[in-house]
């Protein structure tokens, strides 16, 4: 909520009616604000808040869009890992141990997601679950 103008609503009271499309930027805040302090274990908790909102979005067939670290929210969410319907995205980056985004990428295919390796200026867009 840092770049946020006007009123801020917790997610808990949102109604998914209310919306067209939900958008998820990226960076830190991410992993800061919906997911617990690192646990030295792969697989984090999502905030069951973000869970419920992601997949009565999905549910009622509204696009979602995620950005950047935003990714690994929707990852956990519809991964076949937690009887989802497993999704295609994207981390950007490489598969290089030195990348950035490395952990991420493997943290989204261990959750049973399909993991599409692009540039920093491409985009992944899942038809499956468009």
């Amino acid at each position: 909520s840092r770049l946020s103008r006007g009123i801020i609503k917790d997610i808990a009271e949102m109604k998914v009616n209310e919306y067209d499309a939900l958008i998820i930027p990226g960076g830190v805040g991410v992993s800061k604000n919906f997911f617990p302090p690192k646990t030295g274990r792969i697989l984090h908790s999502i905030d069951p808040s973000i869970d419920k909102f992601l997949k009565a979005f999905h549910k009622q067939k509204k696009p979602i869009g995620v950005f950047s670290a935003a990714a690994i929210l929707a990852a956990q969410a519809f991964g076949d890992f937690e009887n989802g319907p497993g999704i295609e995205i994207t981390l950007g980056g490489s598969e290089g141990k030195n990348d950035l985004f490395a952990d991420n990428i493997e943290t989204a295919r261990c959750f049973g997601n399909s993991v599409v390796i692009t540039n920093y200026d491409e985009y992944c867009y899942d038809t499956k679950n468009k």
